[in-house]
C-alpha cells in the first residue's frame, strides 16, 4: 500500500507542477496580450492625431491657394506662417522627444550648449517680431 501511495503522491506532484507551469504560461501570455493591446491603443491614438493634423494642413493649403488665386499674397504668407507657428508650438508643447531632438540639433549647429529655455525665449522673440 505504501508503494501505491508514494506512486500516487509522485503523480500528484507532477500534475501540480504541470498546472503551475500552465498557469504561469497563461499569465505571461495575458501580460503580453495586455502590452500588445496598449501599444495598439497608443498607435491608434497617434494615427488619429496624424489624420487630424493632416486634415488641418490640407484645409490651410486650400485656404492659402484661394488667397493666392485672389492675389492676396500678404494674407497667404501670413496664414502659412501662422499655421506653421501654431503647428510648431503645439508640437513643442506636446512632445518632449521632439523638443530634445530640436534642442540637440540647434546646439550641434551652433557648436555650443543651448538650453531649452534659451531656444524657447528665442522662439518667443521671433514670434513677437512677426506679430507686428
Amino acid at each position: 500500500h505504501r508503494e501505491v501511495f508514494l506512486g500516487h503522491k509522485a503523480e500528484e506532484e507532477k500534475v501540480s507542477a504541470s498546472l503551475t507551469e500552465l498557469i504561469n504560461e497563461r499569465n505571461d501570455l495575458k501580460r503580453q496580450s495586455d502590452e500588445c493591446y496598449e501599444r495598439v491603443k497608443a498607435e491608434r491614438q497617434r494615427t488619429r492625431k496624424l489624420i487630424a493634423e493632416f486634415s488641418k494642413f490640407r484645409q490651410t493649403r486650400r485656404e492659402v491657394k484661394e488667397l493666392v488665386e485672389g492675389k492676396k499674397y500678404h494674407e497667404a504668407v501670413e496664414l502659412g506662417r501662422s499655421s506653421v507657428d501654431a503647428w510648431f508650438q503645439e508640437k513643442w508643447n506636446a512632445d518632449g522627444a521632439y523638443r530634445d531632438k530640436y534642442v540637440a540639433n540647434m546646439a550641434k549647429h551652433r557648436h555650443k550648449k543651448t538650453s531649452i529655455e534659451e531656444i524657447e525665449s528665442e522662439l518667443k522673440e521671433a514670434a513677437k517680431g512677426r506679430g507686428r
